[in-house]
């Protein structure tokens, strides 16, 4: 199973007709309150290969900006997650893309490793972590703005982590 995560604010989708895709299920996710993410299950043959293809669209996502709530991502972020875990070991990678590939792609990415660093170390380095994500693709999480969202989903996502580990 493939992971691909789309995030953008567009509501042009292409479409390759020389492969076959089967859709077998198309749901609206409502993750808690977010209801602007799309998740779309996909059969993908090509060959002998078949392949399952969860794609999660978030799609009120403005390039270049910021969600309007940082709840959303994070929640969105922990399905990806859970959705890898239950994948089989040889399903493929996830896939991050937005439209140019590094501003809301790097918030996310930075977001998923950071999360899961906080959950099994109990600290995190963003502006490290965000460094590495530029040496690795320029300009990834483009804006003052997204890096400081970056900074705020972990601070909720800490205050979550701090909420279960008392109860």
């Amino acid at each position: 199973m493939f992971l691909k995560l789309c995030v953008s604010n567009s509501h042009i989708l292409s479409s390759n007709l020389s492969q076959q895709i089967w859709v077998l299920e198309g749901v609206l996710c409502v993750l808690g309150i977010m209801t602007s993410v799309s998740l779309s299950v996909c059969m993908h043959q090509c060959g002998e290969e078949e392949r399952t293809l969860r794609q999660y669209w978030y799609t009120s996502w403005p390039d270049q900006k910021t969600p309007d709530k940082a709840p959303p991502l994070l929640e969105l972020v922990q399905e990806v997650e859970r959705a890898r875990e239950e994948a089989l070991p040889s399903s493929g990678p996830i896939i991050v893309h937005c439209s140019a590939g590094i501003g809301r792609t790097g918030c996310f990415i930075a977001t998923s490793i950071l999360c899961k660093q906080l959950r099994t170390e109990g600290v995190v380095d963003i502006l490290r972590t965000t460094c590495q994500l530029r040496l690795d693709r320029g300009g990834m999480i483009q804006t003052c703005e997204q890096y400081q969202f970056v900074h705020h989903v972990l601070s909720l996502y800490e205050k979550q982590l701090s909420q279960t580990a008392e109860e």
